[in-house]
């Protein structure tokens, strides 16, 4: 790949459990910041609150990334930002027809459906942070099963013509290096904010904020510097949101 320093080392492998625990084990081996894991099938892998990520080997972008950034947990939450930012920039260059967007705060669809889902872990190792990065994004899946149908897409669904993997691949990586450096200059999402804005579907449209037993309707009004959603509330006080499930009406079927 045509990248400085993520990609350096490769790691390409038929088959894994999961990107993430592989890159958490090379990480448990001293193996280096930058290291790129990319997998054709994985068995296990998963998504936000565990969900499951399955795939048909050739069909999916499935990689991991290993940081050792010098960053507090804090300032780490806003990497799922970054990589969603990187994944639209990307997907813009490769396909111009295409406009993708953000649903706070990274999952990247296009029209209603998603694209792309995104899941960053944070480790400490001897005092160290450790981050991976997992990315997923459907590239030249022709069919989905069951309830996926109505949530998922794929860039070969909505251009009709299939898509260079590996070159989506270096693009990814690509942005989301000039993105994470402009990131380390605040250590927050202060120079990359009109960006993400800018692609960011929630804007100014209802929202259903759901936690584990409670949830909280308004209208979303944007990101703040740490990443976090600003919710305009039915009652007229605005919420910085950090944690919970959103619902945008109209995407992924919330009516």
């Amino acid at each position: 790949m045509d990248t400085r320093w993520i990609g350096h080392p490769f790691f390409h492998m038929e088959e894994v459990d999961s990107t993430n625990e592989e890159a958490k084990r090379y990480a448990s081996q001293g193996v280096e910041s930058g290291a790129l894991i990319v997998a054709e099938k994985q068995t296990a892998g998963k998504g936000r609150r565990g969900r499951s990520w399955s795939n048909t080997p050739g069909e999916c972008l499935q990689m991991s990334l290993l940081l050792r950034p010098s960053l507090t947990p804090n300032e780490t939450a806003g990497l799922t930002l970054v990589a969603a930012l990187a994944v639209c920039r990307a997907v813009e260059s490769v396909l111009p027809s295409l406009r993708p967007q953000i649903k706070w705060p990274n999952d990247v669809i296009v029209g209603t459906k998603k694209i792309c889902g995104i899941l960053v872990e944070l480790l400490l190792d001897a005092g160290q942070n450790i981050v991976v990065i997992g990315i997923g994004v459907n590239v030249n899946n022709m069919c989905f099963p069951g309830e996926l149908r109505e949530k998922a897409t794929s860039l070969r669904l909505e251009t009709g013509r299939p898509v260079e993997r590996e070159l989506l691949m270096e693009r990814i990586w690509q942005d989301f290096e000039t993105l994470y450096e402009r990131y380390q200059l605040t250590n927050n999402m202060r120079g990359l904010k009109p960006d993400y804005e800018q692609r960011l579907v929630n804007i100014g449209r209802p929202v259903c904020v759901r936690y584990a037993a409670e949830s909280l309707e308004g209208i979303a009004e944007g990101i703040d510097t740490e990443g976090r959603l600003l919710l305009r509330g039915n009652d007229g006080i605005q919420r910085r949101i950090d944690a919970g499930e959103v619902s945008v009406r109209g995407i992924y079927g919330y009516v």
